[in-house]
């Protein structure tokens, strides 16, 4: 049990100087928010369920709610920059904007699709977008090379739904899906090849630092990296059996992972070592994006957006050795424990997490001795962890 529970606490501490301070903004909506994009620093959307489109030109402090003529579920938003941009998803919408959505106009599709699932423009004349041609059918790969008109590549109709299309390179792009389905390109229209992913598990986001250096992730916590333009694609440790559903990386070495249960994940070595971050929230999140090295997006169900602004965790920098413990009892517990710490302040989170990492509850904490729940909690072990900006203390909970 001692061996358990030194595990649990040095993956929590992975490097705490970059664990997430994650808040929670308004958005003003209780709809599902499926993708944020910022093209600037201040200037952000997001799209989502029934035609839902935010914006804010403050970063996040503001957003002003739209409808872009559409009340189709929206999977996917890219600007290029503040005024041009594009939105899709359901019922193959595909809309297109150029003055910073005060104004959104179809853009023509060949042919109709069921669903698009995700847009990506790695050049200012050249765009590509995945998506199912029906329901609960293949994928289908589209080319623009002027932003207002799409053709389906050569390669036809791929058996197996497609969620997400990523180019490091205007030439050289990926395609992710169903049953670990990754697909290159390295023409950018006329040939694709199917690669071999290791895995079955439905795979939701793929993005590349560089044309060899790229991760994917997907159901059941999986996470692929590649160093070698996907000749090969490995499993790295997630610690998390949750799905993740959104992956991305601000630089070379620092990268984000966003998931189901509000899972949000960070690497500063490039994914050698991931750390489950407290993201203040147990709802399912879709997109996650960065602005810079310390400013990121996560958003999802019922209107949530999170927001950082120091992706180094504001100053926490303490090693394994230097968490310090923190008061549980009674331990073993059946349907309550009362937990201690004199380092409480108004912005102090606890959760509680399972050996795989998965975080099962999440709550803001605010008073020195507070009573905790656990009745709905299987039995097992487990691992609580209270943090705020100048303290991370954890606990080890034996569930009867």
């Amino acid at each position: 049990m001692k061996n358990l529970y030194v595990f649990l606490i040095s993956l929590i501490a992975f490097n705490q100087a970059n664990a997430q301070n994650w808040t929670i903004l308004n958005s003003g909506t209780v709809k599902a928010l499926s993708s944020v994009y910022f093209p600037a620093p201040d200037t952000g959307y997001i799209c989502g369920e029934g035609g839902t489109m935010l914006k804010t030109i403050n970063g996040g402090t503001n957003w002003t709610i739209s409808t872009p003529g559409s009340s189709a579920w929206l999977h996917s938003v890219y600007f290029l920059d503040t005024k041009t941009g594009w939105t899709a998803g359901e019922n193959g919408i595909l809309l297109k904007t150029i003055d910073g959505g005060s104004n959104w106009n179809p853009t023509i599709l060949n042919p109709w699709f069921y669903k698009i699932t995700s847009i990506y423009f790695p050049t200012t004349d050249t765009g590509y977008l995945v998506a199912a041609n029906t329901p609960g059918g293949g994928g289908v790969i589209e080319r623009s090379t002027n932003g207002d008109y799409f053709l389906p590549t050569p390669y036809g109709t791929y058996t197996s739904w497609l969620e997400c299309v990523n180019f490091p390179v205007v030439t050289t792009g990926y395609t992710v899906g169903d049953s670990g389905t990754i697909i290159k390109t390295t023409d950018g229209w006329l040939n694709w090849l199917v690669q071999t992913s290791g895995t079955m598990q439905h795979l939701y986001s793929v993005y590349f630092t560089d044309i060899n250096t790229g991760y994917a992730v997907g159901d059941s916590g999986v996470i692929l990296f590649t160093s070698n333009g996907g000749n090969n694609w490995v499993k790295q440790v997630s610690g998390t059996v949750n799905s993740l559903k959104s992956v991305y990386f601000p630089s070379i070495a620092v990268g984000f992972i966003a998931g189901d249960n509000g899972t949000i994940l960070g690497t500063s070595d490039g994914g050698q070592d991931w750390a489950i971050e407290p993201s203040g929230t147990l709802k399912n999140l879709y997109s996650v994006h960065f602005t810079d090295m310390n400013t990121g997006y996560a958003v999802g169900d019922s209107g949530i957006i999170l927001k950082t602004t120091n992706a180094g965790g504001v100053g926490i920098t303490e090693s394994s050795s230097a968490l310090k413990p923190l008061k549980i009892y009674p331990n073993p517990a059946h349907d309550e424990v009362t937990i201690e710490s004199s380092g409480i302040t108004g912005n102090t989170y606890l959760s509680i997490s399972d050996v795989n990492g998965a975080e099962l509850k999440v709550m803001k904490v605010i008073n020195n001795r507070t009573r905790i729940d656990i009745r709905d909690i299987p039995s097992g072990v487990y691992l609580m962890r209270l943090q705020n900006e100048k303290i991370v203390e954890v606990g080890k909970i034996i569930k009867e």
